[in-house]
């Protein structure tokens, strides 16, 4: 099924659970904690994805509830714990007896589901303004009911003598997350539309860029693999901002020469604020990057290089292309980069020393000068102005010598190519290295 449809189930499953008065133990108790730490995984996810990151930073005040309803029920989402279970297949395969416990293992399946739709999705057909706040308003109506029966599983576990998960599930329960999540739905529902479904992207495997006018293909499936990436550490970061200011730049001058004065200046400009965020050490991480994002900045930085002069090499409608997809990389960059410091991910230099060598430690919601210039980056995405291809648009003098095929042709077909496995390297020498 599709997500819109497995999304949909969940919360029939969820709300089928309560008021049922069956104490669940064993196998039933099982299911039940998987169909909650499933739900809650799906949740988080895809809010997090609606509202961004920043989310995350905000302080657990009622009076956000007013102010930032989202934001709030974003932290509180954050905050609800992730209890012990077993292995989620062998619940799925075990059978249950209780008809809440079977709710939950369908619960948990529909989740499980839905969440890697909504992750492998093509990140432009997630939805947007009033189909947004349509999907806000289901993750918020699924908050409520998840709070409720959250407060019942609390007891099943102080019952089965769990009781430290079923302090902290109470307490994450009881206090303000259905208020958080009511007051999050009324909020959305101010013109919401109908949720929309998601479709999935044709591939997640690396595009191998053998021209110039593979550029913008590369270009939007590096936006893809930014978004749809598991980690991705700090120097990857960089590196991918460098190749995709070096794309900037080249698009820039392309349009400069075609005429396009203002829309090139603001490529310039903004190629200035990636090669920011390039520059320096400025955090760290220890986990094994999803090196999918690096390998195609490589195919990015490869077909550049090798093409010399971008006025040689790019043809004016090329450009546009690139232009275009410049501040979509961008964006899933910034994003990317969030994710991982809300997610405590990397760790950030604190201006001590041990042994001689800089002491790093978890990031708390920022990390000191990078996080500065990624939030610069995100802005002057957002404030690029439109560049449209132009019915006629003069050819730049410097591609004397080059023939170009006219922009209507197709150009030669672009194949995958498979990243390499990252590797785990040893946790002293990625903290120093």
């Amino acid at each position: 099924m599709s997500y819109r449809q497995e999304m949909d189930a969940v919360g029939r499953h969820v709300s089928a659970v309560l008021g049922r008065d069956e104490r669940l133990v064993g196998r039933d108790l099982d299911a039940a904690v998987v169909g909650f730490n499933a739900t809650t995984a799906l949740l988080r996810t895809v809010h997090h994805d609606l509202i961004g990151p920043r989310g995350f930073r905000i302080r657990k005040e009622l009076q956000e509830a007013e102010r930032r309803p989202a934001h709030l029920l974003a932290r509180m989402l954050d905050e609800l714990p992730r209890l012990d279970q077993p292995a989620p297949t062998d619940v799925q395969a075990n059978p249950v007896t209780g008809v809440a416990a079977r709710h939950w293992q369908e619960a948990a399946r529909s989740a499980t589901l839905a969440e890697h739709s909504w992750i492998t999705a093509d990140p432009r057909t997630r939805p947007t303004g009033p189909a947004a706040r349509g999907e806000l308003t289901q993750v918020a109506s699924l908050t409520e009911a998840l709070a409720v029966a959250g407060a019942d599983l609390s007891t099943d576990l102080r019952n089965a003598g769990r009781h430290g998960e079923a302090g902290r599930l109470r307490q994450a329960t009881t206090t303000g997350l259905r208020v958080a999540a009511a007051a999050a739905r009324w909020d959305a529902m101010r013109d919401a539309g109908p949720p929309a479904d998601v479709q999935p992207v044709a591939s997640h495997r690396v595009l191998a860029l053998r021209r110039p006018s593979h550029l913008p293909a590369g270009l939007h499936r590096l936006a893809v693999l930014l978004d749809t990436a598991g980690h991705i550490s700090p120097q990857h970061v960089q590196l991918i901002a460098r190749a995709t200011a070096s794309a900037a730049l080249a698009s820039s001058q392309v349009l400069r020469a075609a005429g396009q004065g203002r829309v090139a200046a603001a490529l310039a400009e903004h190629a200035e604020r990636l090669a920011d965020v390039a520059a320096g050490r400025l955090a760290a991480s220890i986990i094994p990057p999803d090196p999918r994002p690096l390998a195609q900045a490589q195919e990015v930085h490869r077909v550049l290089a090798r093409s010399g002069s971008p006025s040689a090499s790019l043809t004016p409608s090329e450009a546009v292309a690139v232009a275009q997809a410049v501040p979509l990389v961008s964006r899933a960059l910034v994003t990317a980069a969030d994710r991982q410091i809300a997610e405590r991910q990397w760790l950030a230099a604190t201006g001590q020393l041990d042994a001689g060598q800089p002491r790093w430690l978890p990031a708390h919601g920022v990390v000191p000068v990078l996080s500065a210039r990624l939030e610069a980056v995100a802005s002057d995405a957002d404030r690029l102005p439109a560049v449209r291809k132009r019915r006629a648009v003069p050819q730049p003098h410097a591609t004397r010598g080059k023939q170009h095929a006219p922009a209507s042709a197709s150009p030669a077909p672009v194949r995958t190519i498979t990243a390499p496995r990252p590797s785990t390297p040893s946790r002293a020498g990625r903290a120093r290295r």
